[in-house]
């Protein structure tokens, strides 16, 4: 079997010649980088001759390739995304079941804190299930050397949305809402963690979050808060931090008012202090 590698400065995907085929595989891989990288993804997407390029046998893939197809299980169309190196490093997997035509997304961990995460969204996507927050869990194993969940596929495109908007703060209450309470005087509830523009994906105007590896109880406000911090430092447009959430005041009002929260400003301090502990 034979893979195609594009390589970014971070990581390393692979994809099958049946991408070609099956287009939402590349759909693993978002251009959010420069005139640059988006130039060498088209490239590489529309000339065959640079794919093969960056072709690799399936025995010098840098992974385990046979136990992934294992984990998987069946007779699949994969592509691989290695994930970025370090003590968290994964393998994301988007997949098509030849038998059903299904497709399905998949993550393959082996290293310590990269098991925690996927741990940790195998038992958030059942305690979601049947709520529509998050995609369907189809399968989940653990082993002493991995741990392997695999959902259904979330059809969609990368949203270019790097402001506060009112549909993402009823998602963000939609979470919340499902599970809520008190800790250390502060109002806390469900969050999603890492609620970023990389982390959505849109479809006919509905947005559905995907990688809850993060999820867990925090105040209030957490994932709007880290949607607005994020977007400052990836994608800034010459606005100040504190002009940023003078200009998303409205939305995050809206939000804390269904809690009965008038004054916020306590838990974007409480937002600060995790982010500057992590």
């Amino acid at each position: 079997m034979k893979y195609y590698e594009f390589r970014t400065r971070r990581t390393s995907y692979f994809f099958p010649p049946e991408a070609e085929e099956h287009t939402f595989l590349y759909g693993l891989y978002t251009p959010f980088g420069g005139k640059t990288v988006r130039k060498l993804w088209d490239l590489f997407r529309s000339k065959s001759f640079v794919r093969r390029l960056m072709q690799r046998d399936e025995s010098r893939l840098p992974f385990p390739y046979q136990e992934v197809k294992k984990a998987v299980g069946g007779d699949a169309v994969l592509a691989f995304n290695m994930g970025t190196p370090g003590p968290e490093q994964k393998i994301s997997i988007l997949g098509i079941d030849k038998g059903s035509g299904k497709p399905f997304f998949a993550k393959f961990s082996q290293k310590t804190g990269a098991k925690a995460l996927t741990l940790n969204e195998i038992i958030v996507s059942k305690q979601l299930a049947g709520t529509g927050l998050m995609p369907e869990l189809l399968d989940s194993r653990t082993t002493d050397d991995y741990v392997f969940m695999k959902t259904d596929y979330v059809e969609g495109t990368a949203p270019r949305i790097y402001a506060l908007t009112e549909q993402l703060v009823d998602i963000a209450l939609s979470i919340s809402q499902h599970e809520h309470g008190e800790q250390d005087g502060l109002q806390v509830g469900l969050s999603h963690g890492d609620f970023c523009p990389w982390n959505m994906l849109e479809k006919d105007g509905e947005l559905r979050l995907i990688d809850w590896e993060m999820a867990a109880m925090r105040p209030l406000g957490y994932d709007l808060f880290k949607f607005i911090y994020s977007c400052h430092e990836f994608f800034p447009d010459g606005r100040s931090m504190a002009r940023v959430i003078n200009d998303s005041a409205h939305c995050i009002g809206r939000y804390f008012e269904v809690f009965g929260v008038k004054n916020w400003s306590i838990y974007l301090r409480a937002f600060n202090k995790i982010r500057k502990q992590a």
